[in-house]
C-alpha cells in the first residue's frame, strides 16, 4: 500500500507540473510553435476545397501584360478591370482582391476600374487597418484622454463606393511563424469582420433567404435589423452592418448555434441541397465561433489551385503547368505569390515554409482561412480542462511505471506510453484537427523517470541489496568484495594516488580483426590478454584495465615511490617477451609489442554514467603513457618511458631519445627507450647508446649537418636502429623545408598520435 501512495504520490506530481507547464503562457507558445508545427509536418499536405482559387502574381506577371514589374505602376482597368470582367464571364462566385489600392490615380482608368467593380456585384476589396491612438472628448467638448484604436484605411472612395465587401486581413510583419486568424475584431466597436468572414458571407448570399428565416424561427434577435432579401445589401457597409447584427445575435444568445444547426440538419433532406447546407453550417460556424483560430494550413505553397494572373487576363486560365481551370462558382483571391521564390514580396512564415525558403504568401493564407471556414475545419485547441486532464492522466501513468518497474522495464515501457501517446495526438490531429499538447509530454517523460527511478534507487537502499548493485559495475575482485560485503557505496573507492602507468596494445588489430570472425576474434584476444596479463600480475601491478584491443594497468602507492617506477619497468620488458612468445604461437601474425611508461598523480575508482560503470584509471600520466606507446611506431621501438620514470632507477639500460612535444600535451616530454636490464647488455648496444647520445646532442644544438652524418654513421653499424633513422629523416626534411623547424630547436613536434 505503501509503494502505490508514493507510485500515485509521484504520478500525480509529474501531472501537476505538466498542467502548469501546459496552462502557462510559455507553455502554450511553446507548444504553438513547436508541438503544432510537429504536428503539421507529420501530417503532410490534405486537399483544400475545391471551390478556392488564388491568382497569382509574381514579378514575371507585369512584363508578359507588356506593363513594368511593380503592380503599383500597371494602368488599373487594363489589368485588374480586365481581370475582373474575365472572371465574372467565368461565373466566378466571389472575387477578393488581397492588393490595397490606397489612392487615386488616373481618372478614367479608376471610373473603369469601379464601373468593373460594380458591375460585377461581387468583388471584396482589402482595407488597412492602421492602428492610431485617438482622443476622446467630454461633454464640454474638452479633450480628456487618448484611446489606441484600429482604424480602417478603405481603397480611394469611388472603388469603396462600388465594392460589395470592404475587409482586412492583418498578418505579422516580423519573421515569426502565422498560426492564427481571426473572424471579428471585438477590439473595433463595430466587431469588424476579416476579409475571409467577409468572403464567406458573400458566397453565402444565395442561401441568405433561407438563413434569415432559420434565424427568425430560431428566436434570433436580427427581426427588424436585417434585411429579409439578399438584394436588399448592396454595399459594403451594408454588408458590414449585416455581418455585425448577426454575430451579435449569436454571442447574445450562446444556444442560437446549437439550435440552428439542429434546424439545417432537419432541413438537408427536406430540399436543402449538400452545398447550400454546408454554407449554412459554415455561416453557423462564422457567427457562432471563437473570434481567433488556429489555421488549418493545407500544405506547401501552391497547394491551394493557384494559376498566373495573365493567363486569367488573357481569357485561359491555366494553372502554372498549363492545365485549364473551371472558374465557374469559385471563390478567387487575387495577390502577390509567387510558389518558386524565396524572395517573393508578401510572404509569411508557416509550418510548411519549404526546405528551400519558400514561404505562404499572404493571399494564399488568406485563401486557406476561407477555407477553413467553408469547411467548418480550421485547427481546434483542446479546451483548458482536456489539456489539464490529459496532462494529468499522462503524468500519473509515466509515474506509476517508473516507479513500479525496474529501469530495464520502465524505461522502455515510459518510451512507448510516449510513442503511443504522439501516436494518438497525430492521429486526431490528423482526422479531427484536435491540436493537444506535444511538447509538454516530452518534459514529463525524464521528469517521471528521473524521479520515478530516484524513488527505486532509495528504495532498494533501504532494502540493503548491496550485492546486486555491486554486480552492476566492472571492478576488481577486491572492489567487488568491499561493496558486498562491507556495503561501501562506489565513491568510497575512488582514490588519487601517485602511480606509474604501462599502456600496450596489439600492433596491427585492424588488420588481424578483418581476418577473423567475431567470435574466433574474441577466443584470439582472450588469449592474447592472458599472455600479457602474467607478467603484469608477477610484477604485482595494482590496477588492469581492457580497453579494445590495448591495456592500461597501473601500479600505486600512497606517495611517490621509486619502487613502484621499478616495478612498472621490469614489466614492460616482461610484457616485450610475452608478446614474442605470442608472435612465435601465432606466425602468420605480424605482432610487435609497443609499451608506454609515465608517471605522476592519478585517479583510480568508478566511470561512467546512464547506471553503467568501470572501475577505470584517469590521469595525465595515463594519457601520456598511452601517447609514448604510440610514438613507439614513429622511433621503431618497443619500449618508450617518460625520463621521470628512469630517475634513479640504475638495473636498466636506458637511451635518452630527446624531448618530444606530444599531440594534446602542452608541455615537451623528455623521452627515454628502455632497452633493457644493464647486467645483460652487451658492448654492441652499449657503444649504440654512446654513439647516438653524441648524434643527438649535435641535433638538439641545431647543429643538421653535423647530425645527420653521426646518425648516417650509426645506421651503418646499426641498421635496424629506429630512432637514428628517425633523427636522420628529421635532419632531411629540416634541411629541404619539408617540415618547419620549431623555435626550441631541441623538441620534436608530433603531429599525430
Amino acid at each position: 500500500m505503501r509503494g502505490w501512495s508514493r507510485a500515485l504520490g509521484i504520478g500525480i506530481g509529474t501531472g501537476l507540473v505538466g498542467v502548469f507547464l501546459g496552462l502557462m503562457p510559455f507553455g502554450i507558445e511553446l507548444e504553438k510553435n513547436v508541438g503544432l508545427n510537429w504536428l503539421f509536418k507529420v501530417r503532410g499536405p490534405v486537399a483544400p476545397p475545391g471551390e478556392i482559387v488564388v491568382v497569382a502574381i509574381n514579378e514575371e506577371t507585369g512584363p508578359r501584360l507588356g506593363f513594368s514589374p511593380r503592380v503599383d505602376e500597371w494602368p488599373r482597368s487594363p489589368t485588374h478591370g480586365r481581370l475582373i470582367d474575365t472572371l465574372v464571364d467565368h461565373d466566378v462566385g466571389v472575387i477578393a482582391f488581397d492588393i490595397y489600392f490606397a489612392r487615386p490615380r488616373s481618372p478614367d482608368d479608376d471610373r473603369a476600374l469601379a464601373r468593373s467593380v460594380a458591375r460585377s456585384k461581387r468583388v471584396l476589396l482589402y482595407e488597412l487597418l492602421e492602428p492610431r491612438t485617438v482622443p476622446v472628448t467630454g461633454k464640454q467638448g474638452l479633450q480628456t484622454i487618448w484611446l489606441w484604436r484600429e482604424v480602417p484605411v478603405p481603397p480611394f472612395d469611388a472603388l469603396a463606393d462600388a465594392a460589395r465587401g470592404l475587409a482586412s486581413f492583418p498578418l505579422p510583419k516580423l519573421q515569426v511563424p502565422v498560426y492564427q486568424t481571426w473572424n471579428f475584431k471585438s477590439s473595433r466597436a463595430d466587431m469588424m469582420a476579416s476579409m475571409p468572414a467577409v468572403a464567406l458571407q458573400l458566397r453565402a448570399m444565395r442561401v441568405y433567404e433561407t438563413w434569415i428565416d432559420i434565424l427568425r424561427r430560431e428566436g434570433a434577435a436580427v427581426g427588424g435589423v436585417l434585411p429579409a432579401r439578399a438584394t436588399e445589401i448592396r454595399t459594403a457597409r451594408q454588408l458590414r452592418d449585416a455581418m455585425r447584427y448577426t454575430r451579435l445575435a449569436f454571442t447574445e444568445d450562446p444556444g442560437l448555434a446549437a439550435r440552428v444547426l439542429g434546424v439545417i440538419d432537419r432541413l438537408a433532406p427536406a430540399g436543402t441541397g449538400d452545398p447550400e447546407r454546408r454554407l449554412l453550417r459554415a455561416l453557423v460556424h462564422l457567427y457562432g465561433g471563437p473570434e481567433n483560430w488556429f489555421l488549418n494550413f493545407y500544405g506547401i505553397p501552391g497547394t491551394v489551385t493557384t494559376i498566373p494572373y495573365h493567363s486569367v487576363v488573357e481569357g485561359r486560365p491555366r494553372d502554372f503547368l498549363g492545365r485549364p481551370v473551371d472558374l465557374a462558382g469559385k471563390t478567387v483571391f487575387i495577390g502577390y505569390s509567387d510558389i518558386f521564390n524565396a524572395g517573393q514580396l508578401d510572404r509569411f512564415v508557416t509550418p510548411f515554409t519549404t526546405s528551400d525558403g519558400v514561404d505562404l504568401s499572404g493571399v494564399e493564407i488568406l485563401a486557406t482561412a476561407y477555407g477553413n471556414l467553408l469547411t467548418a475545419n480550421p485547427v481546434r485547441q483542446s479546451a483548458v480542462a482536456v489539456t489539464a486532464a490529459v496532462l494529468l492522466l499522462f503524468g500519473l501513468a509515466l509515474g506509476i511505471v517508473s516507479y513500479f518497474f525496474p529501469a530495464f522495464v520502465a524505461v522502455p515501457t515510459a518510451v512507448v506510453l510516449m510513442l503511443a501517446y504522439g501516436f494518438a495526438v497525430q492521429t486526431a490531429f490528423a482526422l479531427t484537427n484536435l491540436w493537444l499538447p506535444v511538447v509538454v509530454p516530452l518534459f514529463q517523460l525524464p521528469l517521471a523517470l528521473v524521479v520515478g527511478l530516484t524513488g527505486q534507487w532509495m528504495r532498494e537502499r533501504q532494502r540493503k541489496r548491496q550485492i546486486s548493485r555491486a554486480m552492476s559495475y566492472y571492478v576488481p575482485e577486491d572492489i567487488v568484495r568491499d561493496l558486498s560485503e562491507k556495503g561501501l557505496g562506489p565513491d568510497t573507492l575512488n582514490r588519487v594516488l601517485y602511480g606509474t602507468c604501462l599502456a600496450t596494445d596489439m600492433s596491427g588489430f585492424t588488420t588481424i580483426s578483418e581476418t577473423m570472425a567475431p567470435k574466433e576474434l574474441a577466443f584470439f584476444m582472450n588469449a592474447y590478454f592472458e599472455a600479457l596479463s602474467q607478467p603484469l600480475k608477477r610484477q604485482g601491478v595494482s590496477m588492469t584495465e581492457f580497453r579494445a584491443d590495448s591495456i592500461m594497468c597501473a601500479w600505486t602507492a600512497e606517495q611517490p615511490d621509486a619502487a613502484v617506477r621499478e616495478k612498472a619497468v621490469l614489466a614492460a620488458l616482461e610484457v616485450v617477451e610475452a608478446v614474442g612468445g605470442f608472435a612465435m604461437e601465432h606466425r602468420n601474425m605480424r605482432l610487435m609489442a609497443r609499451v608506454g611508461l609515465d608517471d605522476g598523480m592519478l585517479y583510480l575508482g568508478h566511470t561512467g554514467g546512464g547506471g553503467h560503470f568501470v572501475y577505470s584509471i584517469l590521469g595525465d600520466c595515463a594519457n601520456t603513457a598511452s601517447r609514448l606507446e604510440g610514438l613507439n611506431k614513429y622511433l621503431g621501438t618497443h619500449v618508450l618511458a617518460a625520463r621521470s620514470v628512469a630517475d634513479g632507477l640504475d638495473r636498466f639500460l636506458l637511451r635518452p631519445l630527446g624531448r618530444f612535444g606530444l599531440v594534446g600535451k602542452a608541455e615537451a616530454t623528455p623521452v627515454v627507450e628502455v632497452l633493457g636490464r644493464l647486467d645483460a647488455a652487451d658492448e654492441g648496444l652499449l657503444r649504440l647508446c654512446e654513439r647516438f647520445a653524441g648524434a643527438l646532442e649535435a641535433f638538439q644544438a641545431g647543429k643538421l649537418g653535423q647530425a645527420s652524418g653521426r646518425f648516417k654513421a650509426i645506421l651503418r653499424a646499426y641498421p635496424e636502429d629506429g630512432p637514428s633513422r628517425f633523427y636522420l629523416t628529421l635532419c632531411r626534411d629540416y634541411h629541404r623545408g619539408n617540415r618547419e623547424r620549431p623555435e626550441d630547436p631541441s623538441v620534436i613536434l608530433m603531429e599525430a598520435k
